[in-house]
């Protein structure tokens, strides 16, 4: 930037003598030059133009000016920093205002310059650099100063030690900023380095943050490479929320397997599961330091021992698996697993074409083994979240809390299908049981009924079999209409717009060729009650159509859970709560893995403000499929409501790093931070909610309600009035609207857009109902929407986090 050096070295001529451009990074440009008053050298940073035209320059430099209050060894200073203003008697018409800071300039290089060098460092160089730093982060924690940015580039090594650079600067460039600095598409801190709470927005940092930070430039020393890496920032943040922390010896045998317990600890994804403070962190290196040179002058000798070792590790094995092979039957029941994950089957050579057909018999298994008493099977769901993963069986069972991991390809060619199965033990990863059945496509229903009974025989579990040979208990055997269904039920996972109507399509195909086929009919239901929230389809559109394909599925089929499932959600969804509720208690009573049942019975108590009934549903449906991410988002909310709002953001959060861009999650966050009176964080989350949810009228409304009652009320106006821009038939509009003229304090116009909610849309207003004020308490037009909504309008108005005595219950 030639232009900006030369506006630079006439602007700063009287201080600094600027020689030339040394470097450049994310949010600023460093040049060497000379303090001309005390005749050093100094490292000149200077903002990039639209990052200083979004800061507040006061602001800036008066938070910039804490991190000259810190004198440490291992922490480079702060001499000097400053804005260039436009009255400045050099600056020239048209030239940039300039926003900078000094710093000292250290002969040497930066940890970055060295890892590119030479990729890994020693075991010894590498634990003393991290303890370097390590000393300096709890120097300035304790003076609660966050540094958001640790990574190799603000590593400098001179003199055979560790400065750390930029201390300070990220704060009061995030401080300074503000709304304007998410407007120019900057983000203060690095992906690759930044930690879960950082990544999603988390204004309330802590040292843990930082500590997570140097957990992983730690690794990368270590392995060569950051512990989670992609081609976007989008794809490592999202690696970091849904996969295991990486084992550093599978890269580095030679670390010892303490220290890498240090590193899942540094890098664990909650704050809490870290260590408490950079000196305990220190600690563990310094320790860990001297069993490094202890096992290093051991290592020729362990590298035979170790490979003694596993040669016979690995014929033990395979002895083992010679006689799990052999029979199932010779398992002891007390030695047998008795919970089970159902992985998505695979498709053989690529064949996406029939990825729909492996899902679908993946699922039919796990329909039959969910009938088997004494067999717990993890949800769905959770399942799902490992499809393509790769995870090995002890990972799988670490995550869902089950001993057997069951995976399977399917191969299909014309009217053949060759099905392989395995299970594998998740306590030591063996194969228990694996098989193939290569058969003609109309004997599908009966592979699945043999993979189910295999299993369960490898188990130790009675199967109880299905409805008849060769049908399968879901209700039909015309391969046309089970194929479409299977295809409806691929669609419906997806939850698009476009997939659900595409789900739409082929489930109507299936019951129109098998009218009596109850479990495509059930299907059928829960893609039309899921529509809506995933586009613009009001829900008056097709709840009647909901109703009449579950109530067909509960009548084909009574004994059928999926079919009491859909029903409770259409009576919901109408407001019938007496009636959804004992659909969902049927469902459970037929099913009592069910957790989608167990979600929806929680999810209606959240909206009917019975909170405490509602913890005990969600976390048995958390209990069940652990990894679903709106059980923890809406659990989190529940304990929200109860009062405990460090553990209920602690687990929307835990949803949130479960599908990062979910807007169920955000946007609870976003409420969860209002009621924990955390303001800043809960606009953080309200302007995230916004940009994701921008199609979405009362999301719009509930960011509205929390960015006006946070103090940002221009915010709050203008999202306001895109809601009244919009046709007044805009499914949610009115909810919407109640919401952002409430946040303003609009209590009349709120009422009214209330009342026209009520009489039209009836949507998702009473979900959020408690992050209201008590402002309604005594209103009849209140009391009037709430009958409408057939609640308890005092339960309904009462603030949240105050317990309320249950309402009465009709016999």
């Amino acid at each position: 930037m030639p232009d900006q050096l030369q506006r630079l070295t006439a602007l700063l001529a009287d201080r600094y003598r600027i020689e030339r451009e040394v470097g450049q990074g994310g949010m600023a440009t460093v040049y060497l030059a000379e303090d001309l008053k005390h005749q050093r050298k100094v490292a000149v940073k200077v903002l990039r133009p639209e990052l200083a035209a979004a800061l507040g320059p006061e602001r800036f430099l008066r938070e910039i000016a804490i991190t000259a209050q810190l004198d440490h060894p291992h922490i480079l200073p702060l001499l000097d920093s400053g804005a260039v203003h436009p009255s400045h008697p050099e600056r020239s018409e048209g030239s940039l205002s300039f926003l900078y800071y000094v710093m000292p300039f250290v002969e040497g290089e930066s940890l970055r310059d060295r890892l590119t060098r030479d990729k890994q460092l020693p075991l010894d160089e590498a634990l003393q650099i991290t303890r370097e730093v390590a000393d300096a982060l709890g120097y300035a924690h304790a003076r609660r100063v966050i540094h958001r940015d640790i990574k190799p580039e603000n590593i400098l090594l001179s003199g055979g030690h560790a400065r750390v650079a930029d201390f300070g600067i990220a704060r009061a460039i995030d401080a300074a900023g503000g709304e304007k600095l998410t407007e120019t598409g900057l983000a203060v801190g690095t992906p690759t380095y930044m930690s879960p709470e950082q990544s999603v927005g988390e204004g309330d940092l802590d040292g843990r943050s930082d500590l997570y930070s140097l957990g992983c430039v730690l690794y990368e020393m270590l392995a060569g490479e950051p512990p989670y890496s992609g081609p976007t920032a989008q794809a490592v943040i999202a690696k970091r929320f849904r996969e295991p922390v990486p084992r550093i010896s599978t890269l580095r045998e030679t670390v010892p397997p303490s220290l890498e317990a240090a590193l899942v600890r540094v890098l664990a994804k909650a704050p809490a599961d870290r260590f408490a403070s950079a000196a305990e962190f220190e600690m563990a290196l310094a320790t860990e330091n001297r069993s490094a040179e202890r096992a290093a002058r051991r290592l020729p000798a362990a590298k035979w021992i170790a490979a003694a070792a596993g040669l016979l590790v690995v014929t033990s094995m395979a002895a083992v698996w010679m006689v799990a092979r052999r029979s199932s039957d010779d398992a002891s029941p007390a030695s047998a697993p008795k919970s089970l994950a159902v992985l998505p089957f695979t498709t053989a050579a690529g064949d996406t074409a029939n990825a729909y057909f492996a899902e679908g018999i993946a699922e039919e298994v796990t329909n039959a083994l969910a009938q088997v008493p004494g067999l717990r099977i993890a949800g769905r769901r959770s399942a799902m979240r490992f499809s393509g993963k790769d995870a090995s069986a002890e990972e799988v069972g670490a995550a869902l809390d089950v001993g057997a991991v069951l995976e399977g390809t399917v191969h299909r060619a014309g009217d053949r299908i060759r099905v392989s199965a395995q299970l594998t033990s998740t306590s030591d990863g063996l194969v228990l049981w694996s098989r193939s059945y290569a058969r003609e496509l109309k004997d599908v229903f009966a592979v699945q009924e043999e993979i189910a009974r295999a299993i369960a025989g490898a188990l130790q579990v009675a199967f109880a079999g299905g409805a008849e040979a060769g049908r399968p208990a879901r209700g039909t055997s015309d391969l046309e209409a089970y194929d479409l269904y299977l295809k409806g039920l691929y669609f419906y996972r997806r939850r698009t717009s476009t997939a659900l109507t595409q789900s739409l399509a082929s489930l109507e195909q299936a019951v129109a060729r098998d009218s009596m086929f109850a479990a495509a009919h059930a299907a059928l239901a829960m893609t039309f009650l899921t529509l809506p929230y995933n586009s613009l389809t009001p829900m008056g559109d097709v709840l009647p159509r909901a109703r009449a394909a579950a109530q067909r599925a509960a009548l084909l089929d009574p004994t059928l859970a999926d079919a009491h499932t859909a029903l409770g959600v259409a009576h919901a969804e109408a407001f019938e709560w007496a009636e959804a509720e004992a659909e969902y208690r049927r469902a459970i009573a037929l099913d009592p893995h069910a957790a989608e049942a167990y979600y929806r019975l929680g999810h209606m108590f959240v909206a009917q403000r019975r909170v405490p009934e509602a913890i005990v549903e969600l976390r048995q449906a958390k209990k069940y499929d652990p990894l679903y991410f709106v059980t923890a988002a809406f659990l989190g909310w529940a304990l929200t409501l109860a009062g405990e709002h460090d553990a209920g953001i602690a687990e929307v959060r835990r949803g949130l790093e479960l599908e990062p861009d979910a807007l169920a999650p955000l946007n609870i966050l976003a409420s969860s931070y209002y009621l924990a009176n955390r303001p800043d964080s809960a606009a953080v989350f309200a302007r995230r909610v916004a940009a994701v949810g921008s199609s979405r009228p009362v999301r719009l409304g509930t960011s509205a309600f929390v960015l006006a009652r946070t103090g940002h009320r221009g915010e709050a106006e203008a999202l306001v009035q895109r809601l009244e821009a919009l046709p007044a038939s805009t499914w949610t509009r009115s909810s919407g609207l109640a919401f952002g003229y409430l946040g303003l304090g609009d209590t009349t116009r709120a009422l009214t857009a209330m009342e026209r909610a009520a009489a039209t849309d009836g949507d998702l207003l009473v979900a959020f109902m408690r992050i209201m004020p008590n402002a309604f308490q005594l209103s009849p037009r209140f009391a009037a929407v709430m009958k409408r909504f057939d609640l308890d309008p005092a339960r309904m108005a009462a603030p949240a986090g105050v317990p309320v005595a249950p309402a009465a219950r009709a016999p």
